[in-house]
């Protein structure tokens, strides 16, 4: 699981995240709201039709976002390779600011 945090961003109604990630490594399963927007009336939208990016729509009509914390949460899905019959996991990329 990933995450992208919000610091010093002042005062937010809507923000727009684009994250690109190395397909051949892992697979974006879903994103969820942080702790910063979670339970408001915060709406997302997200986007994870086209390998490799992952394309995120945030936006409030009437509390900004004015204090720092986890703003999304991205899950991936780790990708398997053979290696000598053996299967082999690549770690997870965490993604955070």
């Amino acid at each position: 699981r990933g995450l992208v945090r919000s610091r010093g961003l002042g005062d937010v109604y809507k923000r727009q995240i684009l994250v690109n990630y190395d397909q051949a490594v892992v697979t974006a399963l879903r994103v969820t709201k942080g702790n910063v927007v979670a339970g408001s009336s915060w709406s997302l939208v997200s986007n994870l039709a086209d390998a490799g990016v992952v394309r995120v729509a945030l936006a409030t009509g009437s509390t900004p976002l004015v204090s720092g914390g986890d703003l999304l949460y991205l899950t991936f899905r780790a990708s398997a390779e053979q290696d000598n019959g053996r299967r082999r996991h690549r770690a997870q990329r965490r993604w955070g600011r």
